[in-house]
């Protein structure tokens, strides 16, 4: 009895290509992840013309974030990602500070998930939600909603933040 359950514990090894001298060498690479996306839904362009001064609040943690210095990263990323591509489109002016009290769109939102998902095969999760408003009315001009889910590798987190930002960008001055 002891030997049909070692034959039947390694052959399942064997044909499940768990065992590694079988394996053939192969690596083993995560294919893209399902679930991801960014929309930005433009409900008035009219306040979107060349040279509009357009301020970016860093995106706070929404219901299902922790507050702590990981979101905060994420925020900055995204707030790099709209700059460069605000920067590169060249329709807007992204002001801050001081002079962020005369912007005439405002940019705001939050970062409602980000956390790891499973055991083996980390992923992370970041889900943001926001809208763009025109600063003298507050009426919203449009809806941010972005979805990634990425590898939980060095660098890929920080690259989907980055990518969200300069996306929002982009699609607001399409």
């Amino acid at each position: 009895m002891k030997n049909a359950w070692g034959f039947l514990i390694i052959s399942s090894f064997i044909f499940s290509g768990c065992f590694w001298p079988f394996s053939g060498g192969k690596s083993h690479v995560i294919p893209a992840l399902a679930g991801s996306g960014i929309s930005v839904e433009v409900l008035d362009t009219a306040p979107l013309t060349a040279g509009a001064r357009v301020s970016f609040m860093p995106f706070s943690a929404g219901a299902d974030a922790e507050a702590g210095e990981a979101l905060d990263h994420v925020s900055l990323m995204i707030l790099k990602g709209f700059s460069d591509g605000l920067s590169q489109e060249g329709r807007f002016t992204l002001v801050s500070g001081n002079d962020a009290a005369g912007a005439d769109i405002v940019v705001r939102g939050h970062i409602e998930e980000f956390k790891t998902l499973g055991h083996f095969s980390k992923t992370t999760l970041i889900t943001v939600r926001g809208d763009a408003r025109v600063s003298k009315n507050e009426n919203v001009t449009a809806v941010i909603y972005a979805r990634q889910k990425v590898a939980a590798v060095a660098g890929k987190v920080d690259q989907a933040a980055y990518d969200i930002g300069s996306a929002i960008a982009q699609k607001l001055s399409e």
